[in-house]
């Protein structure tokens, strides 16, 4: 096959804008799916990403007589427009599907999701063809097309987090689509193909009209294109909403009626003597919080004096609070109805407490112009980490995070609010005489979270050197009538619980109708009595089908509690208003069955259909190159990111730091091998290099997320990229190095191999989460670095295979010269 040469940089912007499109585009489907369907399926997204682009570079390798190398320019940029279109009209085709949980596993259940998948796959197919031609038809050009190709995703996350500041999720998918675009017509200009111009132009010129126009009714509250099937119902235009790179805010609900005060957590006792006027504050759909319209007549707001959530209020009467998740406004209320001196609203999300304070204002009563109110925005664990002020009452009311954040594709549903880690720092900022006050669902027939949560309790109190941790702990539940899921208030003492404390307790819980299931002097279950007293898990949970050990930092997965043992288990799973926790679980063990099977499948089909016409003999070696680093970044990629999240705090940095600087970083250091010529003995001495690094950040990183958890921002920032810069130049060596091995044996095995390399990141993505969830992030980091070892053997292996020489060999010179070396730089013949 003749090598073609790029003599343009054209080229080169066209697979930085197409790889950054790629990304966004992948995320932005993390976001949408974690809106429409669950975040659990969300994480799916990355597995469709990348079967997609396999789908890809599959096609290239069995159609060599179409994919020519004299035509490869026009096809970058016939693919990469073909990329912008199927882009659009897929989107808009899954905005027309209905989704339906499959709750009776019948087959349209499944075909809906298996429609879904199948329709917003097809971009990725032309996104793999350009990027393996790319990589794979130009050899003497191939480390710089691969440092482009990373550069471009990396810029593309940052593009992504301001695309989404400017626009919502729909303009955003439609401005990635804009991207594509120009990177066809970046392309163009080697292959001079003036109808592809005229059609690329046209489009273009098109998607630009549909950004504004959209933007312009977005601002107004008229999109003309939005979601509109949410997981399973059509929905309503909203009073409000506002995207950003971690979740979807609505505002629904009439400003002007009034309602009786409910909730799940009001007590049966209360009688109404008032009405209220509410409206509901919508978090991806799935997490649910109120505004309350409020003049500030505090006698209006009596019927929070009844919510087992501001139970903790009744008992020790705290003047000083603070509210993880402040959310619409509603336990900043409560504060205020029990009359406190001050109250601290800690709130992660900007637009809701714009909402809230700024948008709806008016309706709310200014809570942020109170003298006893005072709103932060930041993530809860590290603000309290930074923050020197103790206080009477930390309260966090069905805080939780069901949504996937944009780095949630790789990183399932970990919470750091629900961590060993995490409630030891939170107890830390409690007064001797306060309280720390945790509210969970609480389901009659499988009281898991419940269970956990005092699981996690007694963990964090022996952190603090308390041997009795049953004396600190009081649970108060709330069922309404007739029904068998309700609330329950876990309560943690910083000093023991008094007696008059506990008959206190007793007489107020019997008045309002809650049940004391736990205290010093009661526990309404064995199983409450051997969590509370600490008793070794495995003598009384091991027949459960959950896991009720308490989350740490290295596997913060309080949600996702279903054993691997029982992912298959319907009955395991499918309990109580969160079984989609469960369900997260089991998705995760079907997407692993099926990624086996699928990338055993895309390696060994395309062998056989092409068996006699490629030079297969020694591929071995390269197949176990290409997949172990396929599956090493991948697991690097994403422990790194799972633990940084924890030292960073805000899911957007997940995105803007993490993800963005390892590409950048990786995509500079497969610029740097351009000037190799001998992959050899060089890529030899960056492995080994790699690996030292590797075995350093796996050791250091935790200590250096300890050390700065209660850093700046800034510091903290510059800490994750210290740690990722180095660890991505050498990472991205690796490619470029090996296909440079791989073109000297057979340029028409190339596409297979770069489809080996993103099945084994879908397999890596996959095994990443269930090794975290299963044995922690630690392990999970530690078998990306037994896959670089592997690849260092099978490289040699490679290189050895082809008569490249490993190490430096003397060569014979004139009598008087000094020694000198010469590091072979083509094979030995």
């Amino acid at each position: 096959m003749a090598v073609d040469v790029i003599r343009t940089k054209g080229p080169f912007l066209g697979v930085f804008l197409v790889s950054g499109a790629t990304l966004m585009y992948e995320v932005l489907l993390t976001r949408i799916f974690s809106v429409t369907l669950w975040y659990h399926y969300a994480f799916v997204v990355i597995s469709i990403a990348l079967f997609g682009i396999t789908v890809g570079a599959n096609l290239i390798y069995l159609f060599p007589e179409y994919f020519t190398s004299i035509r490869s320019k026009y096809h970058l940029s016939l693919y990469s427009f073909a990329f912008s279109v199927a882009m659009v009209f897929s989107f808009l085709s899954f905005l027309c599907i209905p989704f339906i949980d499959p709750k009776e596993s019948t087959i349209v259940d499944y075909f809906s999701i298996i429609l879904i998948f199948l329709i917003v796959s097809i971009p990725f197919v032309f996104s793999g063809i350009c990027l393996c031609l790319a990589l794979t038809r130009f050899p003497t050009q191939l480390s710089g097309l691969y440092s482009a190709d990373l550069t471009g995703a990396g810029l593309g996350c940052l593009l992504l987090f301001l695309s989404l500041e400017a626009f919502d999720a729909p303009t955003a998918v439609i401005f990635s689509a804009l991207v594509a675009s120009l990177a066809s017509l970046s392309f163009l200009g080697e292959s001079r193909s003036r109808l592809l111009r005229k059609f690329a132009t046209g489009f273009m010129a098109l998607l630009i009209l549909v950004i504004f126009s959209n933007t312009i009714r977005a601002i107004q509250d008229k999109p003309f294109l939005r979601l509109r099937w949410v997981k399973g119902q059509l929905e309503s235009a909203p009073l409000y909403e506002k995207w950003n790179s971690f979740s979807r805010i609505q505002i629904q609900g009439d400003k002007n009626q009034e309602v009786k005060p409910a909730g799940k957590g009001l007590s049966a006792t209360y009688t109404p003597t008032t009405t209220i006027r509410q409206l509901q504050l919508l978090i991806d759909s799935g997490a649910e919080s109120s505004l309350t319209g409020w003049g500030g007549d505090t006698n209006r707001l009596d019927y929070l004096k009844y919510d087992v959530i501001n139970f903790p209020y009744l008992i020790r009467m705290p003047r000083e609070v603070l509210v993880i998740g402040s959310g619409g406004g509603r336990d900043i209320l409560a504060g205020l109805a029990f009359n406190v001196d001050s109250i601290v609203g800690v709130e992660i999300n900007r637009n809701i407490l714009d909402a809230v304070n700024n948008r709806f204002g008016e309706f709310t009563g200014h809570l942020d112009q109170d003298k006893r109110v005072r709103f932060v925005n930041d993530e809860a664990r590290a603000y309290l980490t930074r923050e020197k002020q103790t206080f009477d009452l930390i309260q966090a009311p069905l805080a939780d995070t069901w949504a996937a954040t944009v780095a949630g594709a790789y990183m399932l549903a970990e919470n750091q609010l629900y961590t060993v880690e995490a409630w030891t720092a939170f107890l830390d900022k409690v007064r001797p005489d306060g309280i720390l006050s945790f509210s969970r669902w609480h389901v009659k027939d499988a009281p898991w979270e419940i269970y956990r949560l005092i699981s996690l309790a007694v963990a964090a109190l022996e952190r603090q050197g308390i041997t009795r941790p049953r004396d600190h702990l009081l649970l108060v539940s709330h069922f309404p009538p007739s029904e068998s899921v309700g609330i329950g208030n876990l309560m943690i003492s910083k000093s023991p619980i008094k007696p008059a404390d506990i008959d206190r307790a007793e007489r107020l819980a019997a008045s309002m109708r809650f049940t004391v299931d736990l205290s010093p002097r009661v526990a309404a279950s064995s199983t409450l009595e051997n969590l509370a007293t600490g008793r070794p898990f495995e003598e009384f949970s091991e027949n459960l089908p959950v896991d009720l050990s308490p989350p740490t930092d290295d596997s913060p997965f309080f949600f996702n509690m279903l054993r691997m043992r029982a992912i298959f288990d319907r009955a395991a799973w499918n309990q109580g208003p969160v079984a989609f926790h469960m369900k997260a679980v089991f998705v995760l063990g079907s997407l692993l069955v099926s990624a086996l099977v699928l990338t055993l499948m895309f390696i060994v089909l395309p062998l056989i259909l092409r068996v006699e016409q490629v030079r297969m003999h020694g591929c071995i070696p390269l197949f176990f190159f290409f997949s172990s680093i396929g599956m090493g970044f991948m697991l690097i990629e994403i422990s790194q990111m799972q633990r940084l999240s924890l030292l960073l705090g805000h899911p957007t940095y997940g995105l803007t730091t993490v993800l963005a600087t390892l590409l950048i970083a990786s995509g500079l250091g497969g610029w740097a091998t351009q000037q190799i010529q001998n992959p050899a003995f060089i890529g030899v001495i960056l492995f080994l290099v790699l690996l030292t690094v590797l075995g350093l950040v796996g050791f250091y990183t935790p200590h250096l997320i300890g050390k700065f958890q209660g850093a700046s921002n800034l510091e903290k920032i510059l800490v994750s990229v210290g740690i990722l810069a180095g660890l991505g130049l050498l990472m991205g060596t690796a490619f470029p190095l090996g296909m440079k091995v791989a073109l000297v044996r057979s340029s028409a095995l190339a596409p297979w191999l770069f489809g080996i390399n993103a099945a084994a990141g879908v397999l890596a993505s996959i095994l990443a989460v269930v090794i975290s969830l299963s044995w922690g992030i630690s392990l999970s980091y530690w078998a990306g670095v037994v896959c670089y070892l592997i690849a260092l053997f099978a490289f040699v292996w490679a290189c050895l295979s082809e008569g490249y020489s490993i190490v430096p060999r003397p060569e014979k010179i004139d009598s008087g010269s000094a020694d000198a070396i010469e590091v072979e730089a083509q094979p030995v013949e």
